[in-house]
């Protein structure tokens, strides 16, 4: 409401400028309100409820299952929609994206956890996609499942069909995670070191859905209406192509960087097909408002963010940076080099403050992947038809081999020359990286000398500025122990190099690392790291920490007793033995229970440290830390 005298008082000044402005604040502000998340805070109560609902997206990781459910009926009662991210520790029923569900759980809010300075909130962007609350789901208390009818369901599901049948070709397993990234989406497939050698060129945006890869599929597509083009059915060829964009839209999930391309795709033909003349800025404005006014929280998406700045980039800087002389091949090769250039203009400082890594060399890298990608997906599309159809596809897929090994080989290669990394950037920084980048954008559209002075200005005074600004100070040395993990782990940090001891499993180490390297990924950047190994310690162990000793009690067959004392003793979950004994044993001075301890277990054990008068502290809430 308080925007309605601002939008009088426009209308009164007759101003079109901020009437238009006002408007626009009004429909974000309502799309915003309409579209706000409920949260169940009368199911916080521990007890057990019967929900169901229907599969919104679901991943299979390591024998167990992550999903989002959309729920709509609690205690067998309809109720207000609302999202739970829901953990099944098990792939059995099979379930898939659109199935509903009908089982019994406890509900808990949605918690912010984190332990170490810069680490990764995932309950932000769980926030972010409407999620207010998670669950733990036992797979025997699924009591019904089946599949929600209905053409966009069904077309929902096909992604996981094109992915088993990717996985099924001939091509080999990493050729088809790519494909199945590239295709449907799903990057759960493509290992980390590989992500991290992509990212390191510049070329991370190769293994996800992007403009780029809608472009390369629509032009696939076009090549298939060109009967139609012949015989004079163009206006027919150009809605086919957009019927197929919105289905491959739907397909793999809507996600912000496809959407902003399929409708700016639409509008476009739209704009041919009534023989207009089209406008590329007014088309990636109206993109952005469609999708906002359907999505507001898309805005707040790393995706929405590096998608609409690479566009706009290109699309202001690109053609000053095209040379208009020369060679045709030396344009072209010019041409690229002016895209990649003005993409990078865009996203970089916003890519290296969510990453940490500069890419030096996106130049070559995307110039050389640009005469390799098309060719890539098209093989990968040519072999997943044939499979379809039964047909032998093995020509297909050695072409996509080569192509993908020939992409990692160029990317691997890149990655061991030296890169730039970066391990702070100040908000002031960004703020004033973006006010130029304006300023010259202002120069290029109006051809106003006043904006590249006023840009000279702005800079010498950013640069000033950030020379009186501190850097932030690092403690050389630094221990957690992390209570959102999802077994006992203890990380120590010495410099750049960091490392990790666990008990879990020697199954589970690898998955745990590639999960702590996600997590911690912005505190690894910050600080020059480059992975985190991490060690399996069997029973009990002790380890240093400068002159701290700390022995974590893990699975072991028999008691076992070391003759050192320890400053700290770390109860883990894999425990079996009686830790009172062992308490009175080795003498720690200080116990911590591990947050993977069971409840029952963690409160037994406080109870029993408690009437013994020794003082413990549990990690099930907050971590442990010291520096030094």
């Amino acid at each position: 409401m308080a925007i309605l005298p601002v939008i009088a008082v426009s209308v009164l000044l007759r101003s079109s400028a901020l009437i238009a402005a006002s408007a626009g604040v009004a429909v974000g502000l309502t799309a915003g309100m309409l579209s706000a998340p409920v949260t169940p805070y009368g199911l916080f109560d521990d007890r057990l409820h019967t929900l169901s609902g229907v599969i919104e997206s679901y991943a299979e990781l390591d024998g167990a299952g992550s999903a989002i459910i959309r729920i709509d009926s609690c205690d067998a009662t309809p109720c207000r929609e609302f999202r739970i991210s829901a953990y099944i520790p098990a792939t059995e029923p099979e379930i898939d994206d659109t199935y509903r569900l009908r089982f019994r759980a406890t509900i808990e809010p949605l918690t912010s956890k984190t332990d170490l300075p810069d680490e990764a909130d995932h309950s932000i962007s769980l926030r972010r996609q409407g999620v207010t609350a998670g669950s733990f789901i036992n797979p025997n208390s699924i009591d019904v499942y089946s599949p929600v009818n209905g053409f966009l369901p069904s077309l929902r599901r096909t992604r996981h069909k094109l992915t088993r049948a990717i996985a099924l070709s001939p091509v080999n397993d990493s050729t088809g995670a790519f494909l199945i990234a590239t295709l449907t989406g799903d990057r759960d497939l493509i290992q980390m070191d590989v992500r991290t050698t992509f990212s390191t060129v510049g070329l991370a945006h190769l293994l996800a859905l992007s403009g780029l890869h809608v472009a390369i599929i629509t032009g696939v597509v076009g090549l298939c209406m060109l009967p139609l083009v012949i015989i004079r059915r163009r206006k027919w060829a150009m809605v086919l192509t957009v019927i197929a964009m919105w289905l491959f839209a739907v397909m793999t999930g809507m996600t912000p960087s496809v959407v902003r391309a399929v409708i700016m795709g639409s509008l476009l033909m739209s704009t041919l097909m009534l023989e207009r003349h089209p406008l590329p800025l007014n088309t990636l404005s109206a993109a952005a408002i469609i999708l906002l006014l359907f999505s507001p929280r898309s805005l707040f998406s790393a995706g929405f963010q590096l998608s609409f700045l690479a566009v706009l980039s290109i699309l202001v800087f690109a053609r000053p940076l095209t040379p208009k002389r020369g060679h045709p091949l030396l344009r072209a090769i010019g041409a690229f080099f002016a895209v990649t250039v003005s993409a990078t203009l865009g996203t970089g400082i916003w890519s290296t403050a969510l990453f940490g890594v500069f890419p030096l060399w996106f130049i070559p890298a995307n110039i050389i992947a640009s005469f390799i990608i098309a060719p890539l997906i098209v093989s990968g599309m040519i072999t997943l038809l044939l499979t379809f159809a039964g047909l032998p596809a093995w020509l297909p897929a050695i072409c996509a081999d080569f192509l993908y090994s020939l992409l990692s080989h160029i990317a691997s290669s890149l990655s061991q020359l030296p890169i730039l990394r970066i391990s702070f950037i100040p908000a002031t920084a960004i703020v004033i990286y973006f006010a130029v980048l304006t300023m010259l954008a202002s120069l290029i559209i109006t051809r106003r000398k006043v904006w590249l002075i006023s840009a000279a200005l702005t800079l010498l005074f950013g640069i000033a500025l950030l020379i009186v600004i501190p850097r932030p100070i690092y403690p050389s040395q630094e221990l957690f122990i992390p209570s959102a993990s999802p077994s006992t782990m203890v990380l120590i940090r010495e410099g750049a190099t960091m490392r990790g001891f666990t008990t879990t499993h020697p199954t589970a180490i690898t998955p745990l690392r590639t999960i702590s390297e996600s997590r911690y990924s912005a505190y690894m950047a910050y600080r020059g790291i480059d992975s985190i190994p991490i060690n399996r310690v069997p029973g009990i162990s002790m380890i240093r920490f400068g002159e701290t000793t700390f022995m974590i009690a893990g699975k072991a067959s028999a008691e076992v007793v070391l003759p050192t004392r320890p400053d700290y003793l770390l109860l883990s979950g894999h425990y079996p033995g009686n830790a009172l004994r062992l308490i009175e044993a080795v003498e720690p001075d200080s116990v911590l229970i591990a947050s993977d301890v069971a409840p029952a277990r963690r409160d037994k054990w406080l109870r029993e440290f408690s009437s013994a008068g020794i003082r413990a502290r549990s990690l099930h809430e907050s971590g442990f830390r010291i520096s030094q």
